[in-house]
């Protein structure tokens, strides 16, 4: 199963390892992959600077013919900024028997009832809406205030964003009086 991370313009955005789970589900009993717990497995994502990576639930082993049947969903974080994918994705495992007596599987994939080769969970990243705030002080003082007489300093620090038309990270200003 791929997945791919994107912002709001399209560009990819790097995937951070276990910003995303993923969950595979047997349906009816089918084999699970080794470290399943009730029916289930949950894997992490992985860091992919390419924002595009491939989710793998490990390998499954058969050990007779048949139809299984599994569901694949994306687990919903809690990122307001990240709109998660919430169509499941189906996948069916036909084992059949070869002419070597071995068996043979073969992987099919649906997502929203369309067939798929490359079935794909997709989330698109949204930039939080721009604020300000307005950082002021008070100064009491127990005769009237001159201009100029009083000076204060606001720095930012560890790159804080600074007041319009600031140069640097210091803005000096003094009582108006």
């Amino acid at each position: 199963v791929k997945k791919i991370y994107e912002d709001a313009e399209g560009a990819s955005r790097e995937i951070k390892a276990g910003e995303f789970s993923f969950e595979l589900s047997g349906v009816n009993g089918a084999p699970m992959p080794s470290g399943a717990v009730d029916n289930k497995v949950i894997v992490n994502s992985r860091e992919a600077a390419s924002g595009e990576e491939t989710i793998n639930f490990g390998l499954i082993s058969y050990t007779s013919e048949g139809e299984y049947e599994y569901t694949i969903k994306e687990i919903e974080g809690t990122d307001s900024s990240v709109t998660y994918d919430s169509q499941s994705i189906t996948a069916k495992v036909s084992v059949t028997k070869n002419n070597s007596n071995g068996l043979d599987t073969a992987v099919t994939y649906t997502k929203g009832g369309e067939a798929t080769q490359t079935p794909t969970f997709e989330n698109t990243y949204t930039s939080p809406k721009e604020t300000s705030a307005k950082i002021e002080v008070t100064k009491n003082y127990n005769q009237a205030i001159k201009a100029g007489e009083f000076s204060f300093t606001l720095t930012g620090l560890n790159g804080a964003p600074m007041p319009l038309g600031t140069t640097g990270n210091t803005v000096n200003k003094s009582t108006t009086g």
